[in-house]
């Protein structure tokens, strides 16, 4: 999911075209990764902790609320921050119930 933001992100920057098969890639990527988070809060605490599971819950709808957003990218800062944001919760919270912390 990243990964589609980011490209796509660089491409907005340098006022460039994403080529139509690279796009299809990325896209297809992305709705893998969002399949495997939805997955994975359907699942929830049978393999992740339910503070991960929120946090995972929070992820979807923040990017769901992106879709709000004006700009193509407005939408991809949007994204970007829920991302990344998400990640660095997920790992806080790993570290805390693999006991590292």
């Amino acid at each position: 999911m990243k990964k589609y933001c980011d490209e796509h992100m660089d491409v907005e920057e340098r006022h460039g075209e994403m080529p139509e098969e690279k796009d299809n890639e990325l896209s297809k990527s992305y709705q893998l990764a969002r399949d495997e988070v939805s997955k994975t809060i359907d699942v929830g605490s049978f393999i992740i902790s339910d503070d991960a599971v929120e946090e995972l819950k929070k992820l979807v709808k923040s990017l769901y609320r992106a879709r709000r957003e004006d700009t193509f990218f407005e939408y991809l800062e949007v994204q970007i921050i829920a991302l990344k944001d998400c990640i660095e919760k997920i790992k806080v919270i790993a570290k805390t119930d693999l006991k590292v912390i």
